[in-house]
């Protein structure tokens, strides 16, 4: 891969991380109404159906937060395993004394090393 699927997989990491801060930031919103229904004067069956609908709403808030951290942490694993790789293959390139450039000779000629 090149240096644009490097960046792209880094934009996509950022980019479920400020997803899963804006998941954060609903849950606490729904976790605060909870707490505003169980202080309500409502009769008992609504709060406890209004409560109940709130907190399946957290748990399928919860479950797209650890799938968006989840797909982040492979993101992160497959951009440095891209940056290990160009490292790497760099290292070779300069152990074997391979030579990505164009070495022109005075001549006109150019020089390949293997």
């Amino acid at each position: 891969m090149n240096a644009s699927s490097v960046s792209s997989i880094s934009y996509t990491a950022a980019a479920r991380t400020v997803d899963t801060n804006d998941l954060e930031k609903q849950k606490s919103r729904l976790q605060a109404e909870i707490r505003q229904w169980q202080e309500s004067k409502e009769d008992v069956k609504t709060k406890t159906l209004k409560i109940t609908q709130l907190q399946m709403q957290i748990e399928q808030i919860e479950r797209r937060i650890a799938e968006r951290k989840a797909e982040s942490k492979s993101a992160q694993g497959a951009s440095s395993s891209l940056n290990g790789n160009a490292e790497a293959a760099s290292d070779l390139r300069s152990l074997y004394g391979v030579n990505t450039g164009s070495a022109k000779n005075p001549n006109g000629t150019f020089d390949v090393r293997i």
